[in-house]
């Protein structure tokens, strides 16, 4: 497990630039022309760098290449090592939380992300990124990174502040978000001395999904009676829907003040280092926009089963309209961090996996509710 993440973290400090692909041939096109353009201005080392890391160019391909600039005379390093200033100090990993943990820091991510780059501003802000992500599809290794932007730069590529390295979710949030919070308050008294300019930097947002939220802020997790992170609504179970349901929408807002001074038991389990964050607000600067969960996993999932089952007041779907689900969802233009398979979109095993995975679990629900009721009428026997 060190080598692993030992791995990500020499990658995470070398690599500034962000490699960008498009489906169709047009766009191809329009990108490769704009990073011409974006090269005709860069000076010669920024230019070799963004070369290497758009083409994912190797190691011996990159020395190559050094080597012909060097018989023109050009200044230029030796070696790929050098010309990324790869760090020669061995990563700081340490155990923590119940896995490995390495800081990288905010401060050194800003230093060597923008060295480069001329800032038009006094004060910089940025969203910090938590989430949690397996390794691999077989195991329960994972990976909770802290990533964070800067929000008024979306050109600027999304650096990487920490990682954790475990089985599960980190065991003490105090380990693993204390140094973050400890960094943040010393940049937002000092700033920093980016290319001559002292520049502010402050915290604008702390983003994550519905469970990593409730973890960072040591609340209970969001199928409790008190879980809503906005408001003292408390909630009910609703029998019908198997699910917790939180009536009506004009229960009292829930406060900065009132969540620092204990005022909510039934919410708060654990202190979160994000209380000593300075000039942060622990109810506002958490922010809920969260599609995924709400939306794509949320309520498109639930739409997709209800059509599948016939439980939306419809008829079940038949084995040619699901076909035809899946072409249509097959067609549909994916974003550019995602990887494209160069099969036919019908047929291409990412697009059709999620219409797979709700296909079999609607026969597994089926098959088990079949099972139950044969064991608890017929005492075993077949369903007539």
């Amino acid at each position: 497990m060190p080598s692993v993440i030992a791995e990500v973290t020499e990658t995470a400090s070398t690599t500034n630039v962000v490699e960008e692909s498009n489906e169709s041939s047009s766009d191809d096109s329009d990108d490769e022309e704009e990073s011409l353009r974006c090269i005709d201005n860069m000076p010669l080392l920024e230019g070799i760098r963004y070369w290497a890391l758009s083409t994912n160019a190797s190691i011996p391909s990159i020395n190559k290449v050094l080597r012909l600039f060097q018989k023109t005379n050009a200044k230029v390093p030796k070696t790929a090592e050098t010309l990324f200033k790869t760090n020669r100090v061995p990563a700081v990993i340490k155990e923590s939380g119940g896995g490995q943990f390495w800081y990288n820091g905010i401060r050194k991510s800003l230093l060597t992300c923008v060295r480069n780059k001329k800032l038009c501003v006094d004060q910089i802000f940025i969203n910090v990124s938590i989430d949690g992500l397996p390794l691999h599809k077989c195991g329960s290794t994972q990976f909770w990174p802290i990533l964070f932007n800067i929000h008024d730069m979306p050109q600027v590529p999304v650096m990487t502040a920490a990682i954790f390295c475990g089985v599960q979710k980190p065991t003490s949030v105090e380990e693993y978000l204390r140094p973050m919070v400890q960094e943040i308050n010393w940049l937002n008294e000092h700033g920093l001395e980016i290319n001559g300019k002292h520049i502010g930097i402050k915290l604008r947002a702390v983003i994550a999904d519905t469970p990593a939220r409730a973890f960072i802020k040591g609340v209970i997790g969001h199928t409790g009676y008190s879980s809503c992170l906005k408001c003292t609504v408390e909630g009910s179970y609703h029998r019908a829907g198997r699910t917790v349901v939180f009536p009506g929408i004009n229960a009292e807002r829930r406060t900065d003040k009132s969540f620092r001074d204990g005022e909510y038991p039934e919410h708060t389990r654990m202190m979160t280092p994000l209380l000593d964050l300075r000039s942060f607000d622990i109810i506002e600067d958490v922010v809920v926009g969260d599609r995924l969960h709400l939306i794509d996993l949320g309520v498109m999932k639930r739409m997709l089963v209800g059509w599948l089952e016939g439980s939306l007041g419809n008829k079940k779907l038949s084995a040619v309209q699901i076909s035809d689900m899946m072409n249509a969802m097959g067609r549909i233009k994916l974003p550019f961090e995602i990887h494209q398979e160069k099969v036919h979109p019908s047929t291409s095993p990412r697009r059709r996996q999620l219409m797979n995975d709700l296909v079999r679990k609607t026969d597994e629900k089926f098959d088990h509710l079949e099972t139950s009721w044969n064991r608890n009428n017929t005492g075993g026997r077949s369903r007539p």
